[in-house]
């Protein structure tokens, strides 16, 4: 899978309510680690978490779905493939 298929449907998981996790499971499992890149995998699952976890507060998911349409117009609109989100764009759990 290419870089950019697997990062739209990774962010695209996260614009669409409940499917956070399944776009960061397509995009670790069949994107691997080396294309996707850690720094895309870390906000992939720190967005995951916030839709997931966030639901109790119901602010989370809407914290998700403004990070993965940023994320989803880098994407498109300036064909950037390593989109730095505001707040987590510095962290990278996966390559370390």
């Amino acid at each position: 899978m290419e870089k950019k298929t697997a990062l739209i449907i990774m962010y695209l998981g996260n614009v669409i309510y409940p499917f956070g996790w399944v776009g960061f499971l397509i995009a670790l499992l069949a994107g691997k680690k080396e294309v996707v890149g850690g720094k895309n995998l870390t906000q992939g699952i720190i967005l995951a978490l916030c839709q997931s976890v966030g639901t109790i507060v119901a602010i989370g998911p809407l914290v998700a779905f403004v990070f993965g349409i940023i994320a989803l117009v880098k994407i498109f609109k300036d064909d950037n493939l390593d989109p730095e989100l505001p707040l987590i764009g510095g962290l990278n759990w996966f390559d370390k």
